[in-house]
């Protein structure tokens, strides 16, 4: 079977088109958010925001300062996110980093994960900062 230039013109700039999409690298986002509230309200309002930012929590340890959880879809998780509470200073320090896997497509991005997070803690922190920091 023989394929002629115009079949191989099309081959080829299908192949371009399919392997950028599905060789997407990692993703991970770094959200600092600040409150001057205790390590236990910081701990419950993580905990709380964790469902309302769409991540199924795993696995949380208040003695630690922890939170594991993942966005998943059909069975796939695409996404996780690792939430470490701690006290700096004078104020309370929750640090939470969003990566999302590589090969999916759609599911949304880390930057507005990290967002709906900050938003979702605000609700039960008034005074919360926030910072957003990309890696590559």
């Amino acid at each position: 079977m023989r394929i002629n230039q115009t079949q191989r013109v099309i081959l080829l700039l299908l192949a371009s088109i399919v392997i950028p999409i599905t060789a997407q690298a990692q993703k991970i986002v770094i959200g600092k958010y600040q409150t001057k509230e205790t390590l236990d309200k910081a701990f419950i309002a993580a905990l709380r925001a964790t469902p309302l930012a769409k991540f199924a929590v795993k696995s949380s340890d208040k003695e630690q300062g922890t939170i594991q959880a993942v966005k998943s879809s059909m069975g796939k998780e695409f996404g996780s996110l690792f939430v470490m509470i701690r006290r700096e200073e004078d104020s309370v320090v929750i640090e939470a980093t969003f990566t999302r896997n590589p090969g999916f497509i759609g599911g949304g991005n880390p930057e507005k994960w990290a967002e709906q997070f900050g938003n979702e803690l605000k609700s039960e922190l008034p005074d919360l900062t926030a910072s957003v920091t990309k890696r590559k």
